[in-house]
């Protein structure tokens, strides 16, 4: 029964009509609504109709081709709409790596600890926390790779970036690291990264300090989060777009690794990184948080789901994006 339906009936009972009510139904009875609380199997596209229905019809048939004459005492079943998923293997999720969350200011670690509780962080990412600057961080603690927030145009001079090439670059040479990263940065990109993208750096590099130095550390992810240092608050989602590129580039990485393709013998098992655009982005430490969860869940479910993420439905696309859209005013 439709909300108009339900105006009539209660006025022909002679009851007022609710108009909290009809709103509810109005909203409820979208398709959307039940498909997104697994009421049913999903939405069928209007142009896989005949496909879903030939399915349908197939099955129907399928005790009848056996020649058989026996009486059936099975009930109704529900039928995906996706059946030809269901005889496929699913692929066993890659491992993710573990992080390392330097941060100095407790704020941070407040707003990192709800917002993995909030969102339901999935037990699959490892987090540690490192609490000082990066020159003060021992060197028993080791990692593959680290994050730099960097600009567009890879300049390794301020804020973090400015700590790595304290860090990675000779002592008589402080633009070294800038020179080894934005000359990958040409060879890959033309020398500019756009915000939200993510691109590994090897640091193995005669021009720089060895690994035994920096925490057995081989790769730098720049991961930009300005073109330039500026105020971002107004980019609203570029922190979540950074955490999933650099999941994105370290799964690609670890996969060329297992497949042996000649150009590295190292994984990227586990890294460290900073509150992402909370210094001259001026974002918040709740909304870093909430995002930076966020993009490590949302990547973990597109991990396990296999190929049933290349054929996302209208229904979860808009649950993740407004995940994400309410951290907005965080």
């Amino acid at each position: 029964m439709g909300a108009e339906q339900l105006s009539s009936v209660m006025e022909a009972v002679g009851k007022k009509v609710d108009p909290d009510l009809k709103a509810r139904i109005e909203r409820e009875s979208e398709a959307t609504f039940g498909s997104a609380r697994l009421w049913d199997d999903g939405i069928i596209p209007p142009e896989h109709t005949r496909r879903v229905l030939g399915m349908g019809l197939q099955m129907a048939q399928g005790g009848q081709n056996l020649g058989v004459e026996r009486e059936s005492k099975w009930g109704v079943f529900r039928i995906l709409t996706q059946l030809q998923n269901m005889a496929k293997p699913v692929p066993s999720p890659p491992p993710m790596p573990s992080f390392h969350i330097l941060w100095i200011e407790e704020i941070y670690i407040t707003a990192f600890e709800s917002a993995r509780h909030t969102y339901n962080l999935p037990t699959s990412i490892s987090i540690t926390y490192q609490r000082g600057t990066l020159a003060s961080l021992p060197q028993h603690v080791q990692f593959d790779a680290i994050v730099s927030p960097a600009n567009s145009y890879a300049r390794m001079d301020g804020g973090f970036d400015d700590a790595l090439s304290r860090a990675f670059s000779p002592e008589n040479d402080y633009l070294a690291l800038t020179r080894v990263v934005q000359e990958a940065l040409y060879k890959e990109h033309r020398g500019f990264l756009a915000p939200g993208s993510c691109m590994l750096v090897s640091l193995d590099d005669e021009k720089l300090r060895g690994s035994t130095e920096t925490w057995g550390c081989k790769w730098l992810a720049l991961c930009p989060t300005m073109k330039v240092p500026q105020r971002v608050d107004w980019d609203r989602e570029v922190v979540y777009e950074c955490v999933w590129a650099l999941l994105a580039a370290v799964d690609r990485h670890n996969v060329s690794v297992n497949d042996g393709d000649g150009k590295s013998e190292t994984k990227v098992q586990n890294l460290l990184m900073t509150p992402l655009a909370t210094g001259y982005g001026r974002w918040s430490a709740e909304r870093w948080a909430a995002q930076t969860v966020l993009g490590m869940k949302h990547f973990v479910e597109a991990a396990r789901a296999g190929d049933k993420w290349t054929v996302m439905g209208p229904t979860r696309v808009m649950g993740h994006a407004g995940e994400v859209e309410k951290t907005w005013e965080l």
